[in-house]
């Protein structure tokens, strides 16, 4: 007979979240982002007749041969149980006898067994007992050596996927003897070209809009299969293309590579679900942000009966400094991709929309961001606080032009003066004044500059907008200092 199951990773904070080593935690990400891939490569493996229907992002869906639904699931945790990672890991299977006209209602049963299961069984795998030392990385497992076996597989699958991951994603003549940077600190450093941004990376996350509805509305598995095939197909088109942004091999070398040129400063968290996690160098932070709107833009996900609707996604960017606890600022990025789904009534909001925060002097924020964010923009109570693609773009065009033709300071001065003045927002001659008087020497040629500043104004809807100049001025377009940096840091 031939079952449907479902196969879920859960709790996965103790799978990528219970220390900052970065090889360990890649590797606890990379195991699971494949499961179902993993599980039919190994039933495969022992004769066992099992074909994918979805994969990707922790959860899969197989359709598996076998007498009993018992029989599916205890194939399903047999091989799981030999993988010298996802055996300490929690994943749970559920089987049931396979009828094509009612795969949807089939589809919830097994996910409504998988949470019933979840929230009746442990949150972690017990650890092995093993010596009376504790493990040096996760500070918690107990060893023999200095690191636990779950912790040391971890960290050896991490190291060794890594560059399989990236070659998928890259041309092989871009690098000879391909490599990617081995830690956050690489992926930051020999940066002093670009002043300010000097060992800050950028932190991205995206959080499809809808896509759980479009997962329930299949009433086919063919039709659940295109649908995870399309997501995946393009968010893999994403990181291909923006990989491969730089016509010019010296200039693709210069901007993504380390100084050797040998290493490429990209550090893929998670991706090929509703979730896309990713960090690079602050300076092409901004960027990034910008290139995965426009990739999202072009496609369109099939619906049922043949319809499809547009790639939406909230997102957020967190740039810091390359030493900060990273899952603070994973925790932080995805705050922020919550509070960019919510409009001012607290419902859903439409369409691509981004969230940022700067992280100069600390590494925290203190509070709860929808407090932080409320204090922060309570000049124009609270609101304008997101940006949307038309904002992204206008910047990432204009900001090179407008950090020539305006004075910081003035900007500075001009974001207290409203911070404390407080509601309504400059319009009309007042706010076309108040720009003209950011500008150091009055000439014509500044006129187009002011206009675009205002259309940002008109854009955001409020003096928020004088903010998010403010915050964002030395992270899009970053200047760069040329080889006198360089060479000094040499």
């Amino acid at each position: 007979m031939t079952f449907l199951v479902r196969i879920d990773t859960v709790n996965l904070r103790n799978v990528f979240d219970d220390c900052e080593d970065l090889s360990t935690t890649r590797g606890g990400g990379l195991a699971v982002l494949n499961v179902a891939q993993t599980v039919q490569k190994r039933l495969a493996e022992r004769q066992i007749q099992a074909e994918l229907i979805t994969g990707g992002a922790s959860q899969g869906l197989l359709l598996i041969t076998a007498k009993h639904a018992n029989d599916a699931e205890s194939a399903v945790r047999d091989v799981l149980k030999n993988d010298p990672v996802l055996k300490y890991v929690t994943v749970l299977a559920a089987a049931e006898s396979e009828d094509p006209k009612l795969f949807s209602q089939q589809h919830s049963r097994l996910k409504t067994r998988i949470r019933w299961e979840q929230m009746q069984g442990p949150s972690l795998v017990y650890p092995e007992l093993a010596g009376n030392h504790v493990c040096e990385i996760d500070k918690l497992r107990p060893t023999n050596g200095s690191q636990s076996s779950y912790t040391q597989n971890r960290k050896k699958f991490g190291r060794s996927q890594k560059t399989d991951l990236l070659r998928g994603l890259v041309k092989s003549d871009l690098i000879p003897g391909f490599d990617v940077v081995s830690d956050l600190n690489e992926l930051a450093c020999g940066t002093e070209e670009y002043g300010n941004l000097k060992d800050k990376i950028a932190v991205l996350r995206f959080d499809g809009n809808g896509f759980g509805a479009l997962f329930r509305e299949c009433k086919k598995r063919e039709d659940l299969g295109t649908l995870s095939d399309a997501i995946q197909k393009q968010q893999t088109d994403f990181f291909r293309n923006l990989l491969a942004r730089e016509a010019d091999k010296h200039q693709w070398t210069t901007r993504w590579c380390t100084r050797d040129g040998k290493k490429l400063r990209i550090e893929i968290f998670v991706f090929g679900g509703d979730e896309v996690l990713f960090a690079v160098p602050a300076y092409l932070g901004w960027e990034a942000l910008l290139a995965f709107y426009d990739d999202a833009g072009k496609g369109k996900l099939p619906g049922e009966s043949g319809a499809s609707s547009p790639i939406s996604y909230a997102g957020s960017i967190v740039f810091c400094h390359y030493n900060a606890p990273i899952h603070t600022i994973r925790r932080l990025a995805s705050d922020l991709v919550d509070q960019a789904k919510l409009d001012r009534t607290g419902n859903r909001a439409p369409g691509n929309l981004a969230h940022y925060q700067v992280l100069e002097s600390f590494d925290h924020l203190g509070e709860p961001v929808e407090d932080y964010l409320r204090k922060r923009y309570a000049f124009v109570k609270g609101q304008n606080t997101r940006l949307s693609v038309e904002n992204i773009r206008l910047l990432h065009d204009h900001m090179e032009d407008i950090r020539w033709t305006i004075a910081k300071r003035k900007l500075y001065q001009l974001v207290q003066e409203r911070m404390i003045a407080g509601p309504p927002s400059l319009s009309g001659d007042a706010l076309a004044r108040a720009v003209e008087g950011l500008m150091e020497n009055k000439r014509s040629a500044n006129k187009p500059v002011r206009d675009k500043i205002i259309d940002f104004h008109n854009q955001i809807g409020s003096d928020a907008a004088f903010l998010h100049l403010l915050d964002l001025w030395d992270y899009i377009n970053p200047d760069t200092f040329g080889d006198e940096a360089r060479g000094a840091a040499k």
